[in-house]
């Protein structure tokens, strides 16, 4: 039978708690644990930062495509003003039967006689003669005669000019801009100031346009996009080809 002293000792040390040393090793371990538990969400919120980067910018790059596919399919041509590693500028000639300010009369129709785009690119295939070489545009058994603005030959010059679209890139910034046959500006008159300019992007690092390419009966346009995030890191990029006036 152990003695009253032993249990007395027992009873003292059990009382006596922790020592200096015990709880500096909990707590180096405790700094240890939130230390990794710290690096573990930092880890998941940097990615779930990346995701949300790479997500906004697929969806910036598929909404640039879209408005280029729309202008690109319904256009009857395209004239490159500049193409470089820094700077593209494209001019579209757009549906001319469209009628934007619902007057009754397509746009492109500017003097309203029902038809469209009778003087609308001058010397269309730079023959020197008016309308398309070989064609007797105003069907009077002469072909390529009078003015060389006057291309359905009837003798008056530029009664509808063309409608035209541009797209510009510079600097990283995408934008499509139109210049309108109608008084949107509501002066009285139309000029340079009746236009709708949209900024479509202002992160596409790399905008590649090829000019039109003929696959049998059809012109085929190659466009590439990449897009970088305010990061300088994340990108994405989108390449498709698109039919000229495919839509119309």
């Amino acid at each position: 039978m152990r003695s009253p002293n032993y249990q007395s000792m027992l009873i003292k040390r059990s009382e006596r708690g922790f020592t200096l040393v015990e709880i500096l090793v909990v707590v180096a371990i405790s700094g240890l644990l939130m230390l990794s538990l710290g690096n573990v969400i930092g880890n998941v919120s940097n990615t779930q930062q990346v995701v949300e980067q790479k997500t906004e910018l697929e969806r910036e790059a598929a909404f640039a495509m879209r408005r280029i596919v729309r202008v690109v399919s319904r256009a009857s041509w395209m004239t490159m003003k500049k193409n470089t590693l820094t700077k593209i500028h494209y001019d579209f000639r757009l549906d001319p039967e469209r009628d934007m300010d619902k007057n009754g009369f397509a746009d492109a129709d500017d003097d309203e006689d029902g038809q469209v785009d009778e003087d609308g690119l001058g010397d269309m295939n730079g023959d020197g003669a008016s309308g398309v070489l070989g064609v007797d545009d105003d069907g009077d058994g002469s072909v390529d005669e009078g003015n060389k603005d006057d291309d359905d030959e009837d003798g008056v010059v530029d009664e509808d000019k063309p409608e035209k679209l541009h797209l510009d890139w510079k600097n990283g910034i995408f934008k499509q801009d139109e210049k309108l046959s109608f008084d949107i500006s509501g002066n009285g008159t139309v000029g340079n100031e009746d236009k709708l300019v949209t900024i479509i992007s202002e992160r596409i690092t790399s905008f590649t346009v090829t000019t039109p390419t003929q696959t049998g009966r059809y012109a085929i346009v190659q466009v590439g996009l990449v897009l970088t995030a305010d990061d300088g890191v994340t990108t994405t990029s989108l390449n498709t080809s698109i039919r000229l006036g495919g839509r119309l």
